[in-house]
């Protein structure tokens, strides 16, 4: 279907021009953080015959991510990636060193301290009933701000996304619920909230803090769940 463009009233046509894929991978590679929520590492990463065309790096999951930018459907696609992964796999001192280069040795770091894949279930392990029947009334009511919004459980906390940025995130203690909130200003009249300091690290965004231990006040979290929410980057 033509697209048009439209000018004084006048319709004129666009002609658009399919990318080759050198293109494409330059065009994707350089905006990464804002499509995907990743920090580009290196093109054509690899050795023995085989590159990675991109490979970058998740800041949450502390993951590298490999990229293959194809025109076409190739039945032999999943294979490729696979040989790319065992290369990955038996070559992480490459993949380490590429880290080092662009982010830094702490990040490395972190990368070689991130072996496990959290659940949902690791974190409600530690939990009393009650915080686990709280936990699921508030994940309910943070799923219904939008069909979209992804749970992702990590080391210490479950974070809620559209896509890539956290717009709010949720500690799991036996006791309690810790929830943050990333937001820059909140609208919080009843004064729950805190604000985390800035050496606590977690982004440019200013986040907001406030611990449950009862339903009571869930419907008024949520109002400000909601605000980190609209305010998400990624909607």
């Amino acid at each position: 279907m033509p697209i048009f463009k439209i000018k004084d009233k006048k319709f004129s046509e666009l002609k658009s021009k399919t990318p080759t894929e050198r293109e494409l991978q330059e065009l994707v590679d350089e905006n990464l953080y804002d499509i995907f929520g990743l920090q580009f590492i290196k093109r054509e990463f690899g050795g023995q015959g085989l590159f990675i065309d991109t490979i970058a790096y998740d800041p949450e999951t502390k993951a590298p991510v490999l990229i293959e930018y194809k025109k076409d459907t190739y039945q032999s696609v999943v294979d490729q990636g696979m040989a790319y992964l065992h290369w990955l796999l038996t070559h992480k001192g490459d993949y380490q060193v590429a880290l080092s280069d662009n982010l830094g040795k702490k990040e490395v770091e972190k990368v070689t301290q991130q072996v496990k894949t959290y659940t949902l279930e690791d974190h409600l392990q530690k939990a009393s009933e009650r915080i686990k029947e709280l936990f699921g009334k508030l994940q309910k009511l943070i799923s219904s701000l939008d069909e979209r919004i992804q749970a992702k459980p990590v080391s210490w906390y479950v974070g809620y996304k559209i896509r890539y940025a956290n717009f709010c995130s949720v500690s799991i203690y036996r006791d309690k619920l810790r929830i943050y909130v990333r937001k820059g200003k909140i609208d919080d009249p009843k004064n729950m909230f805190k604000k985390v300091p800035t050496k606590w690290k977690l982004g440019k965004t200013s986040v907001w803090y406030t611990d449950i231990n009862s339903d009571k006040d869930l419907e008024y979290v949520l109002s400000i769940i909601k605000q980190g929410y609209q305010s998400a980057p990624d909607l």
